[in-house]
């Protein structure tokens, strides 16, 4: 698949024409868009993102988190196989950094997100 480059923030990336992103690259590209939605946030696909339940209050569980980060690649991104390890290296009130790694087509694919 092809896709339009993003930054971070989630802008698409202009140079001096449209950047494309392909292979593992746009794969972790996919799964950083899906966990930076909040679950029926987007009007148009209500079903993507990340549910908020296990990530907002005081006594936030971390395994549960995992679990809801795990559950939502696996359904939302059928390229991906299988899950190999997710980090959350940061957790604060308004802001969330994790680090996956994951096997898609027997390929691993690492991605960082900054939620």
């Amino acid at each position: 698949m092809k896709d339009f480059l993003l930054d971070k923030l989630g802008d698409i990336v202009l140079t001096n024409d449209l950047t494309h992103v392909n292979g593992p690259e746009e794969i972790a590209q996919s799964v950083r868009v899906i966990l930076s939605t909040r679950l029926s946030e987007f009007e148009l696909e209500p079903s993507l993102g990340l549910t908020h339940d296990n990530l907002l209050g005081k006594n936030l569980n971390k395994d549960y988190l995992k679990q809801d980060i795990s559950e939502t690649i696996l359904l939302q991104e059928p390229r991906i196989t299988s899950i190999e390890e997710i980090q959350i290296i940061k957790l604060e009130k308004r802001g969330l950094q994790i680090n996956i790694k994951m096997l898609a087509e027997n390929e691993e694919v690492e991605v960082e997100v900054i939620a």
